[in-house]
């Protein structure tokens, strides 16, 4: 049982292996807000954690590949969470939809979406965390190798692509959080910089 790992005050995250695509992705939980983002499956024990914790009252998701467990969450806590996602995106997701948003809209949990052009996904969105000086990604950067953030393999070498991501260094932030690899605690802006040098 890995079991929920408090990466920054406050936020909490825990890994869920798929069996079906060989990848290890990761979930996040904002305690106070009780957001849930792009949450993957959990074990047993880790949903009792989150029941200790605070059920989410909603859950954010950045395209329309990681809805991911979220339609279960739905029923399962008592909170009834709410499922959001980027309006461009609603359609082509697989489950059904609660709320949609825009392009830097404020969300629950004073979390602004980003949308990420010319990405994976035409409503990529990345979360920025203000409070927490952090952004999420889910699947515009992974954090591969670790202490390096990349496109996804099928992106490169696309420069649109990496252009995307460079009018999210006019936030404030310091830390990266991924969905798919080793994230960046402290140096988040420096790397973002790193790889749009390359």
């Amino acid at each position: 049982m890995a079991g929920l790992k408090e990466i920054l005050p406050g936020i909490f995250t825990w890994e869920h292996y798929v069996v079906s695509k060989g990848i290890l992705i990761n979930g996040f939980y904002l305690k106070k807000e009780q957001v849930f983002l792009d949450p993957p499956k959990m074990d047993p024990y880790e949903l009792l954690e989150i029941g200790r914790l605070g059920a989410p009252k909603d859950i954010i998701i950045t395209n329309r590949d990681h809805a991911r467990d979220a339609e279960h969450y739905r029923s399962y806590f008592k909170t009834r969470p709410r499922i959001w996602i980027n309006e461009a995106e609603k359609e082509a997701a697989a489950i059904q939809i609660d709320k949609t948003f825009r392009h830097k809209e404020k969300l629950p949990g004073n979390i602004f979406a980003m949308q990420v052009e010319n990405n994976k996904a035409t409503g990529e969105t990345a979360l920025w965390l203000e409070k927490h000086k952090a952004l999420v990604f889910g699947d515009a950067l992974i954090g591969a190798p670790p202490g390096e953030l990349n496109l996804l393999p099928r992106l490169q070498p696309s420069k649109e692509a990496r252009e995307g991501v460079r009018p999210l260094l006019g936030l404030d932030f310091s830390h990266v959080l991924v969905a798919h690899g080793a994230h960046i605690i402290g140096d988040g802006r420096k790397v973002i910089e790193g790889f749009l040098s390359r």
